[in-house]
């Protein structure tokens, strides 16, 4: 007797249907799972057999063959454990295989009989929002769902059995508890605790401002990794949509417990990371760093430090805010990343280069090796280079704390509401100073003859390549809406000039 169960498969940010189907003949006792299952999916049989004893329920003594459909998707996880067993017991006749048409099953299955959610719920439950199918879902996901709209088509079972008794008796199987209570939310360190440094502190709020990429150079111990992680403090919290869009990537990542309502991600990778960790992508298809910074921060500590094939790797995402990776053969996702790179580094491999005080130990030769691993096309990324100067030279004054990150992100936060007041109405994405179209960018400055004339001067005298100019042009930008400045002036140029390299 053969019966079909649908289920889902996780692609990358994605779901696509899987239909699961279930034959059973006479012949000896076999089974046997085709449609290109990995090693999780075959162990499937160990764990679909003993649950649906162990919940007592009879698992027929025959030939039985499982197809994955379609046939030519690699399909990944224990998720299929609640719909192979249900199509189990469907083609045996134990449960009414029309009770399963339109519905969706996703759990991985205990030997026991219960249910245990994995990675992606988020995902999978998205890709059911608008569509008048319902989705069956272990109630360990209900935590990961409450980033998902309300009123989605999503019923959480514990067991087996609840499910079995729902497709023979019908009733309700428990919809998602939507916790209105606000999450707790990690506690970044306030910026009027750095003393001094303002005009790193400056660079920061104009980088969180526009989006812009930021790299600060200065001595070990200055401060260059607390200001950067000041920068979650003095972010706009992310919107509901963008919440979603986060949470989704999370979930595919199976680091769903690491969202924050009212903070954007930020990610730190250690300089030791590969590319394929940097970009993603593997067998299991899963994102990676520059993917789980999207919307948010990529910190870059010690910048310099890091392999130079993963620095190179950085060049696309940085431009296209998005990256491309594959699985295998016939396995490959689109990863957003639309993130913001906040860097650090040395000015020597010692980092006393210049510094007054202490002495510079390095040859000329290991200081050129060094500023080898930083090249043109990866430092022509960023818009803005700030100097993290040595408390010696800058002067402790401890009455020179400054503004908290609270005051700093409402002027944030006005100055983006100013860019997205800009924003052509059909225009999708958030509209932002560092990444608005080029065609767009001239006519959002409104230069006057004084800023297009030092403009001109500078692209010849500081040698700046194109993409240098047009950075210059966005920060000033930035600067003049946190003045609440319509068009931009000399001074805009001056104070943007004044963060290249």
């Amino acid at each position: 007797m053969l019966a079909q169960v649908s289920s889902l498969a996780l692609n990358g940010l994605d779901a696509r249907t899987v239909m699961v189907e279930v034959d059973l003949t006479n012949g000896l006792p076999l089974f046997n799972i085709v449609g290109l299952p990995d090693t999780s999916i075959r162990e499937s049989r160990n764990r679909v057999r003993s649950g649906l004893r162990n919940s007592g329920y009879e698992f027929p003594v025959r030939r039985i063959t499982v197809n994955l459909a379609p046939a030519d998707m690699p399909k990944v996880g224990a998720a299929f454990d609640l719909p192979i067993a249900l199509g189990i017991m469907a083609a045996a006749g134990q449960i009414p295989a029309h009770r399963m048409a339109n519905v969706y099953f996703v759990g991985e299955m205990a030997l026991d009989g219960r249910l245990r959610a994995g990675r992606g719920a988020v995902c999978l439950a998205s890709a059911c929002l608008g569509q008048d199918a319902l989705l069956v879902m272990p109630s360990a996901a209900e935590a990961e769902l409450q980033w998902i709209p309300e009123g989605s088509h999503v019923r959480l079972a514990g067991h087996l059995r609840e499910v079995v008794d729902w497709l023979r008796h019908g009733g309700e199987l428990r919809s998602v508890h939507f916790c209105s209570s606000p999450q707790t939310s990690p506690v970044y360190p306030d910026l009027n605790t750095i003393i001094n440094q303002e005009n790193a502190k400056r660079a920061l709020e104009i980088a969180a401002a526009g989006g812009h990429h930021l790299m600060f150079i200065g001595p070990p111990g200055e401060g260059k990794t607390s200001l950067a992680t000041r920068m979650p403090g003095i972010l706009p919290p992310p919107t509901r949509q963008e919440l979603v869009e986060i949470a989704r990537i999370y979930s595919s990542a199976g680091l769903a417990a690491e969202l924050h309502r009212d903070f954007r991600p930020f990610r730190a990778p250690y300089h030791t990371i590969t590319p394929a960790r940097m970009l993603g992508g593997g067998k299991n298809l899963r994102p990676g760093e520059v993917t789980l910074a999207h919307l948010g921060i990529l910190f870059l500590d010690e910048l310099a430090e890091f392999r130079s094939d993963v620095l190179t790797a950085l060049h696309q995402p940085m431009e296209e805010h998005q990256v491309r990776v594959g699985g295998s053969a016939v396995a490959n996702a689109v990863y957003p990343a639309q993130f913001q790179v906040i860097a650090a580094t040395n000015p020597c491999p010692c980092g006393w280069l210049g510094d007054a005080k202490r002495k510079c130990n390095c040859t000329d030769g290991d200081i050129a090796r060094y500023h080898r691993r930083l090249r043109g096309p990866l430092l022509d990324r960023f818009d803005l280079f700030s100097a993290v100067q040595p408390m010696h030279v800058a002067g402790i004054d401890t009455r020179r704390y400054g503004e908290s990150s609270a005051q700093v992100r409402c002027r944030v936060t006005a100055a983006r509401e100013r860019q997205w007041a800009r924003a052509p109405a059909d225009y999708p994405a958030p509209w932002i100073n560092a990444r608005i179209p080029t065609n767009k960018l001239y006519e959002s400055c409104c230069l006057d003859a004084a800023a297009e004339s030092l403009v001109a001067k500078a692209s010849h005298v500081m040698a700046l390549s194109t993409r240098a100019v047009d950075k210059v042009l966005r920060v000033a930008r930035t600067i003049a809406d946190l003045a609440g400045e319509k068009r931009v002036g000399a001074d805009e140029i001056h104070e943007a000039l004044s963060f290249r390299q």
